[in-house]
C-alpha cells in the first residue's frame, strides 16, 4: 500500500505541489508540475506588464485543512528563472477534535533567480492545531519575497485565540548548506495569553514580510520605510522592520485588526520596495 492510498483509507489528505521553473531564453517557463488533490495549480500567466517573461501562478486549495492532513510544497528556480506564487483564497485551517495536520514548505533557488511566494492569509479555527516548517536555499544573486500572514479565528464572528496550537519554524541557508536565518514561533493559548504585553496584544493579526538574498540592500530598505512613514500610516497596522542577519535580507512585520489590512499593507509594500529590488 502507498502512501496515497493509506492516507485515503485514515480519512487523511496529502496534499503536494512539486513544481521547476527555468529560464528558457527570455522567458521563464514551468518545465516540472506535479500536483496531488486536494491541491491545484493555475496555468502560468504573463500578464506583468513590469516583468512579462515571468509566469505568475495561482495554487488552489480544494477545501480546508483538517486533522491529519500533511502537505508538502517545493518549488525550485532555475538560474536567472523569476516567478510569482500565490494562492487563490485563505488557508482554513479546522477544528481537530484529534491529531494535527502539517505543511512542509520547500523552496530552492538558482543563482540570480527571483520568486514572489505571497500567498493568502491562514485562518486557525476554534480547536486547530497546525504546524509548518518553511526551508529556503538560495544560490548567489537569488532573491524571494516570502509572504505569511496568521490570522487567529473567524474574527467576523468574534473567534479569536481559541485554537489549540500554531507552531511554525523557518530556515533559510545558502548554496553551502550554511545556516543564514532560523525563526522559531509557537502560540498555545491555553499555557500562555497571547494578548500579554509584549505579544499580540489588540491586535491580533500577524504578518511577516521576508525579503532574502546577498543582493537585498537591507539598510536601504528600511529607510525607504521609515522615510514614507507618514504615507505608509494610512494602511491601519502597525508596521515595523529589522536588517536580517548574515546580510540576508529584511523583515517587515505588522499587526493588524483583521486580515484584509495586514495583507493589503504589505503586499503594498513589497510593491514599493519591488521597484528598486
Amino acid at each position: 500500500m502507498n502512501r496515497s492510498e493509506s492516507a485515503a483509507m485514515s480519512g487523511r489528505q496529502e496534499g503536494r505541489l512539486d513544481l521547476l521553473l527555468e529560464r528558457s531564453g527570455a522567458i521563464t517557463r514551468p518545465v516540472r508540475c506535479a500536483v496531488q488533490p486536494p491541491l491545484q495549480l493555475s496555468r502560468a500567466r504573463y500578464d506583468d506588464p513590469a516583468r512579462p517573461d515571468e509566469p505568475a501562478l495561482t495554487l488552489i486549495h480544494l477545501g480546508g485543512i483538517l486533522a491529519g492532513d500533511r502537505y508538502d510544497l517545493r518549488i525550485v528556480l532555475g538560474a536567472g528563472a523569476g516567478a510569482r506564487v500565490t494562492t487563490a483564497a485563505a488557508t482554513q485551517v479546522y477544528r481537530m477534535p484529534q491529531g494535527e495536520a502539517t505543511q512542509s514548505i520547500q523552496i530552492q533557488l538558482g543563482a540570480g533567480s527571483r520568486l514572489e511566494w505571497l500567498p493568502a492569509p491562514t485562518i486557525l479555527f476554534g480547536g486547530a492545531r497546525f504546524t509548518q516548517t518553511t526551508s529556503v536555499t538560495l544560490e548567489p544573486g537569488a532573491r524571494l519575497a516570502l509572504l505569511d500572514v496568521l490570522v487567529p479565528g473567524r474574527l467576523a464572528r468574534g473567534e479569536v485565540y481559541r485554537f489549540d496550537r500554531y507552531a511554525a519554524r523557518l530556515e533559510v541557508r545558502d548554496s553551502a548548506g550554511r545556516l543564514l536565518l532560523a525563526e522559531r514561533a509557537l502560540l498555545d493559548p491555553c499555557r500562555h495569553d497571547p494578548t500579554a504585553a509584549g505579544l499580540l496584544g489588540a491586535t491580533p493579526v500577524l504578518g511577516s514580510l521576508y525579503i532574502l538574498g546577498d543582493g537585498v540592500d537591507a539598510e536601504r530598505s528600511c529607510a525607504q520605510l521609515t522615510q514614507r512613514t507618514g504615507e505608509l500610516s494610512g494602511l491601519s497596522v502597525n508596521l515595523g522592520a529589522a536588517v536580517l542577519p548574515n546580510d540576508c535580507g529584511i523583515l517587515v512585520r505588522a499587526l493588524g485588526t483583521t486580515a484584509s489590512q495586514v495583507h493589503t499593507a504589505l503586499l503594498t509594500i513589497w510593491g514599493t520596495l519591488r521597484q528598486a529590488a
